[in-house]
């Protein structure tokens, strides 16, 4: 029995792994398949189901029912890392469609053009007080483009759907994503309570990450824009799973360094974002907060956030359709299509361009 144990190891070595010297003789077998899933020593290159039929290959050979049992619970939780896996997976390729259909209807950006939702058409909206239907028409023209013509139901719904979530950022200097606005600072260093104290100063808090899409927003921003950097502070605190920024918003999301046990999950009192060089991508680590005397350890570069500003929820926006007459869409009744008279001057208006 034993020269069969010795001869199904060395078969694991020669397929995927490499003995390490913390791996006890006896549960040498338990201990590889525990280091392969959290992606220390040596690298698992081997398929979900190439995995399962090597255990069942070495399942006859383990000595006695309560190495059998250990070894069904270890596929249990192969099993519920790999449903694990395939749902992050999905949630990423929705995350990549949406942003493959943004792209797909290019739009002037830099000139403050944005894309409808499954049209080819480009609305930029103008926020300007008291403006007649002649001037908005007469800055229409000078960019290249017309006012807007709801000539469609779908139009009208779409440009509905753009002014209700037309979120601004206070500044150039901010990112928005849906309805937050992130800083970035690659060259900053602070600690976690001077992270705080930095982001107060800019109407701002430590980001808190809520869901796997904003999380993948940050992933990819971050990568194009700062890459090279090890480490970010966060406004998280692992030992009581909430956001302080958010605020103390529990951790709805969670994308933590691969291995890490619960215990370690809730150990360190503050949360960052590291470098996880294998998956090519940002991941949870606990860390210390450290004082203001140990400075510069534990002072990372940083992200603030802040909520998005919607300024247009009482204006009327001045419009065309194909009927003739006076149109506006007013804020203050949900964006619906009235009538106004010709010559009132209106709080903005909409300029379209066909993609």
């Amino acid at each position: 029995m034993r020269e069969r144990v010795n001869t199904s190891t060395s078969v694991f070595q020669t397929v995927s792994f490499m003995p390490t010297p913390s791996c006890r003789r006896k549960n040498r077998f338990l201990c590889k398949v525990r280091r392969g899933l959290s992606g220390t020593g040596s690298t698992m290159n081997l398929a979900p189901v190439s995995l399962f039929m090597l255990v069942l290959i070495c399942l006859p050979q383990t000595s006695g029912d309560a190495e059998r049992t250990d070894v069904k619970q270890e596929m249990k939780s192969m099993t519920k890392r790999v449903t694990s896996l395939q749902e992050s997976v999905h949630t990423m390729q929705n995350v990549i469609r949406d942003m493959i259909e943004d792209s797909e209807v290019p739009c002037p950006v830099k000139e403050g053009y944005i894309k409808a939702r499954g049209l080819s058409v480009c609305y930029k909206i103008h926020h300007s007080r008291q403006v007649s239907r002649e001037a908005a028409t007469a800055t229409c023209q000078l960019e290249e483009a017309t006012l807007v013509n709801l000539d469609s139901e779908e139009k009208v719904r779409q440009l509905q759907y753009t002014l209700i979530h037309d979120y601004v950022c206070p500044t150039k200097d901010w990112v928005k994503f849906r309805d937050s606005c992130y800083q970035f600072f690659p060259r900053g260093r602070e600690q976690y309570a001077g992270t705080f104290k930095q982001c107060r100063k800019i109407g701002a808090c430590a980001v808190g990450i809520q869901t796997a899409e904003e999380d993948a927003f940050l992933q990819a921003y971050i990568q194009r824009c700062c890459s090279g950097v090890p480490k970010w502070r966060t406004g998280g605190m692992p030992r009581q799973k909430t956001w302080a920024g958010k605020p103390r918003t529990p951790f709805n999301f969670t994308n933590w360094w691969p291995g890490t046990s619960a215990y370690y999950q809730t150990y360190y009192p503050t949360l960052v974002l590291v470098w996880h060089n294998s998956s090519r991508s940002y991941k949870w680590r606990g860390d210390w907060h450290y004082s203001v005397y140990q400075y510069p350890a534990g002072a990372y570069p940083f992200i603030c956030e802040r909520k998005a500003e919607t300024s247009n929820a009482m204006m009327k926006y001045t419009v065309q359709t194909p009927g003739g007459g006076c149109k506006a869409l007013d804020g203050q009744r949900n964006f619906t299509l009235t009538d106004v008279p010709c010559d009132d001057k209106l709080d903005g208006f909409v300029c379209e361009k066909n993609a």
